[in-house]
């Protein structure tokens, strides 16, 4: 396998050769701004197709700004980037994609964001499904809390507000569950520990609110948008208690396009009875499907370069 490539700070290196210093500030105050991008590779056409390239990127550079940071990049420029990452890397199978502008400065006990130099990397990794499994997932209600919006934004990919999520997932696994689901400080069901979650009872479908701390997230709202053309009705303020998740029907964890539901455990914060979602999941593939040859396409990103490595979709 070829060994992949990178792009730091200027520069595609291979990946053994991309270093940052241990004073880096970034990794010492979580001072960063990434995303996590879907390539699903697809065999019958040899083609790349990255998920909604764009607005990752749309979202990325917003959070950029939050931190006090000005990535020299366009829009543009950072989608060929990562095109230009896929395409020397040689990947022909499915990637997770992970660019992060962060605070490159190698200086710790230095607080004040605007004194702090700025960098920007883009790197991708083969990867398969986020969790291994099928059908309904064990997933148990997080003893920790989702982050409010007063103490530090939620709504973009900061790499110190995931410690919140890390702890909550590394808790539920050590319990034997496959996931955990986190309520916000009202006390209502917010999101996963890595996805947002759908509501579905009958044809309708619900999704916590923003105002709910929910990551806004990029699959949510491309099948928050599509799901009325199969479903009937979506609704968009779903705000409950744990006992929704579990009386509303079916429960859908939903990150980069790969859902999940049905019929399984979901336990408490500390343990006790285990109750079930009821439904199962045959009617839930339909309605979230993974990205296949199937689902529309929006035109490619114009660039020569594209049509070698395949196609990079920036809005499907």
């Amino acid at each position: 396998m070829v060994e992949p490539v990178v792009f730091l700070d200027g520069k595609y290196l291979p990946l053994s050769d991309a270093k940052v210093g241990i004073m880096t500030h970034a990794l010492h105050y979580g001072t960063g701004a990434f995303e996590g991008i879907r390539g699903n590779w697809n065999a019958d056409d040899n083609k790349m197709y990255i998920f909604r390239l764009r607005e990752h990127y749309e979202r990325m550079l917003t959070g950029a700004k939050l931190l006090w940071m000005n990535v020299p990049y366009s829009l543009d420029e950072l989608c060929q980037i990562t095109v230009e990452v896929i395409e020397r890397s040689g990947f022909t199978q499915d990637v997770y994609i992970c660019p992060m502008a962060y605070k490159g400065e190698e200086g710790v006990a230095n607080l004040n964001l605007r004194a702090l130099k700025d960098s920007f990397m883009c790197l991708a990794i083969p990867f398969g499904n986020y969790i291994e499994a099928e059908g309904a997932l064990k997933c148990e209600v997080a003893s920790w809390r989702r982050v409010d919006d007063t103490m530090i934004p939620p709504r973009f990919k900061l790499a110190g507000i995931y410690l919140n999520s890390i702890l909550a997932k590394t808790d539920a696994l050590a319990r034997g569950f496959a996931e955990a689901i986190m309520l916000n400080q009202d006390g209502h069901v917010c999101e996963g520990t890595g996805e947002n979650i759908f509501f579905v009872r009958g044809n309708s479908v619900a999704t916590p609110s923003l105002e709910s701390n929910v990551l806004p997230g990029i699959t949510r709202a491309h099948r928050h948008g599509t799901a009325p053309d199969r479903a009937g009705h979506a609704g968009g303020g779903a705000a409950g208690g744990p006992e929704r998740a579990l009386h509303v029907g079916r429960g859908v964890p939903h990150r980069h396009g790969r859902p999940h539901s049905g019929r399984g455990p979901c336990g408490p914060p500390a343990g006790g009875q285990r109750r079930h979602w009821p439904g199962d999941a045959a009617t839930a593939r339909p309605l979230f499907r993974h990205r296949s040859r199937e689902e529309p396409q929006v035109p490619a990103l114009q660039h020569h370069r594209v049509a070698a490595c395949g196609r990079a979709v920036d809005g499907a």
